[in-house]
């Protein structure tokens, strides 16, 4: 059995959580860098619950985030995201 490297293995989730962020900025498009504290306060921290409207899953953001039509371009922006290396990794 070969040791585990605890402290390697945390500073390589560290290194893919800031290039998963880094390559989230990309994809929405900001026009500078913003700090991960930023990004957590202003997109990631939303109360939210998925439910059904008929057959249709739908997704009710909370109104104290701030509303939706401010962040209907980012959300436009990730949507239509197009990763030249994503149809490498699939085929």
């Amino acid at each position: 059995m070969r040791e585990f490297f605890a402290t390697e293995a945390a500073f390589r989730s560290i290194l893919l959580l800031f290039n998963l962020l880094g390559e989230f900025q990309r994809a929405c498009r900001f026009p500078s860098y913003r700090q991960p504290a930023t990004l957590r306060a202003q997109i990631f921290l939303c109360g939210a619950l998925l439910g059904r409207a008929g057959h249709r899953l739908v997704l009710h953001l909370s109104t104290s985030w701030g509303g939706l039509q401010q962040r209907i371009p980012l959300l436009e922006n990730v949507l239509n995201l197009q990763n030249p290396n994503f149809a490498e990794v699939a085929s």
